[in-house]
Formats: structure tokens, sequence, C-alpha cells
């Protein structure tokens, strides 16, 4: 994985080598934030659209390189349940609020944007897809902006074609409480790595997953003698060994959330 400089300020951008992924091109890594319409972000710029902004900066970046495009982030777009049919581009306005040439995503957010009419427009440039509301685990088309103010799909993860439709994907909106926006889970696994993959059992990996259900079962664990011996551990090595304590606090806390230990 190496970092690459893009020209849009909002944008962190890597590559991850072919060779890691399996695919016959690197893949191009966007994490991004594109402030909202009429934001004191874009005073003194020539363009006032920062999707417009990124198109640019991605398509500077690409026109001497053959990249995948994973984008991920908050864009302030909303697209409804709209994507472009890249099977038929060729007829594909992205202007048009009644295009029949749009494929169906399912979304519980029902309006389209500014941003999000050029958002459709980028995924049509670069022959990308919207990845909310069409793979396993948001077949809902989850809401990813909660607020007491209306709610909204502004958080996407966002593929090129070839990558969505060629990989095992699936995607999950997951609760929060400390932020408006809710934290979206992405998974891409290669169906040609996972062939390759030795002594690979299909299984998936064993994580902690909150539930409410099982907070009796955590507070009586943090609450143990074991779990506070661990933590004045911690506490007592935390002048000289800093990495050490913390090491020894996250163990503490895995220990006591192994209750909500799932396989996925």
């Amino acid at each position: 994985m190496k970092q690459v400089i893009i020209d849009c300020e909002n944008a962190i951008t890597v590559t991850i080598d072919k060779s890691l992924w399996g695919t016959d091109k690197d893949i191009l890594l966007l994490a991004c934030y594109v402030p909202p319409e009429g934001s004191p972000a874009y005073h003194g710029l020539e363009l006032k659209d920062g999707i417009q902004i990124l198109e640019e900066a991605v398509s500077a970046l690409i026109s001497d390189n053959n990249y995948y495009l994973m984008m991920f982030g908050d864009f302030n777009a909303r697209t409804s349940c709209e994507q472009p049919n890249l099977e038929d581009m060729l007829n594909y306005s992205p202007d048009s609020e009644d295009s029949d040439d749009v494929s169906c995503r399912v979304s519980q957010d029902k309006v389209v944007n500014a941003f999000g009419r050029s958002l459709l427009n980028f995924c049509f440039m670069f022959d990308c897809l919207i990845s909310n509301g069409c793979c396993a685990g948001d077949v809902d088309g989850d809401f990813t902006y909660v607020s007491p103010h209306g709610c909204s799909v502004i958080d996407y993860f966002i593929l090129s074609e070839e990558l969505l439709l060629t990989n095992l994907c699936s995607m999950k909106v997951c609760d929060r409480i400390d932020s408006w926006h809710l934290p979206v889970e992405f998974s891409l696994q290669s169906e040609s790595r996972s062939a390759e993959a030795p002594g690979g059992d299909g299984h998936g990996e064993d994580r902690i997953v909150w539930s409410d259900d099982l907070l009796a079962n955590f507070t009586e664990e943090i609450l143990s003698s074991d779990f506070k011996h661990l933590l004045q551990n911690a506490n007592a090595t935390i002048d000289e060994d800093v990495d050490g304590s913390v090491e020894t606090f996250a163990k503490a806390l895995c220990s006591a959330a192994a209750c909500m230990v799932r396989t996925i």
C-alpha cells in the first residue's frame, strides 16, 4: 500500500498493489469528505460543487495510470435509489431527474440533491457503482445520517463496477449514539484470493459485537476482582511502559467482553 498525493484537501488516497488483491489493475483507495452545499469551504473557489472538485482531482490522478476505484466517506450527496446503468452509458443523462436509464438501488432516502446528481455523474464518468442498498447486509438501504432535523443517506462506499460485481461484498450500517453519522462497515472479499488461501474454511473470524442484552454480563466482568487487578497492573507500569500498559488494558477489556464474541 502506497500513499499518493491528490489535489483535493479533503481526501486521503493510497494505492493497493494488484498482487495483494489478485486483480489485473492496482486499486486507488480514497477516503473522502465533501463539505455540504453552501459551505464556507467553497468561498473563493471557482467550483462550488465538492463532487466536481473531487472528480477533477481523480481525473488528474488516473490520466496516466490504470486503476480500479474504491471510495468511502461523507459525500453530503443524496442519490435516492439511483445510480447510472453502466450497461447503457451512451444513453445516460445524469442531469435528467426522470431518466429511464438509471438502475434502482434500495434506499430509505427518497431525495436527490444537486450533489447527488453530481455523484451519479462521477460514477458514470469512472464506471463506478454505489454499494449502499445493493449488496448483502444493506438490503433496506439504511439511513447513514440520523438527526433531529431529518435523516438521509450521505455516507457511501463506491467501487468500480468490476470490483463490486466480481467480488464477494457486504455492507452494514451500524448503531451509534455519539454522532448523527452512523458507522458503515464494508467487506470486500476477493473470490480469487479466497480460492488460493490455504486452509480457509469459510467460517469467518471471531469479533466482539456489542449487545445490549449482554450488558449485565459485561458489567459483572468489569466489576470483578480479576479485572481490577489487571487495571492495577496497567496503572503501575504506565510511567515506564505506556505501550505495555495500553496493551494490558486492551486485553482486560477484551476479556471482559468475551461473552459478546461472535463469528462473522
